[in-house]
């Protein structure tokens, strides 16, 4: 019987080279695997925190201009020319009322809607904006906005 043929024999100082060698390249896989999954938690807790406060701000910006717009266009209810018009519940005087006095007046605002209390565009106007944009599909869609004036809120 021929007795088993064996490889080659691995000596002692290379097993713990390679152990050492393997633990040399361990570490700093590991330690940057670490660091790296903390930074990107650290980033994200910034980039949350940057968009709160944006958000925080935008809102804030937002209810300003909406509270400014709100005194700016309440205040024409009160103006005889407007109260004159209203009363000759006429679609066109209205419209031109809206095309040369409002949008003429507030250069900012590019569209502006006349609903009557049944929540139909009763007269329209604009001065800009995009043309893709109906005047339909803005009343549509600020519907619930419109109802909540009609109420009085």
């Amino acid at each position: 019987m021929t007795a088993p043929t064996r490889g080659p024999r691995v000596r002692l100082e290379t097993k713990v080279m390679v152990a050492v060698l393997a633990m040399l390249v361990a570490l700093p896989v590991t330690t940057l695997w670490i660091v790296d999954r903390h930074l990107q938690e650290q980033v994200q807790r910034d980039a949350d925190f940057a968009l709160a406060g944006a958000r925080t701000t935008f809102l804030q910006a937002l209810k300003a201009r909406n509270d400014e717009l709100a005194v700016r266009f309440r205040s024409g209810f009160y103006d005889q020319r407007f109260l004159a018009i209203l009363g000759l519940n006429d679609a066109a005087t209205m419209q031109a009322f809206l095309q040369e006095d409002v949008l003429g007046e507030y250069r900012d605002t590019e569209i502006v809607l006349f609903v009557n209390p049944d929540g139909k565009v009763f007269a329209k106007a604009r001065s800009g904006g995009p043309a893709s944009v109906s005047f339909e599909s803005i009343a549509a869609g600020a519907e619930g906005l419109i109802r909540s004036a009609l109420q009085g809120e």
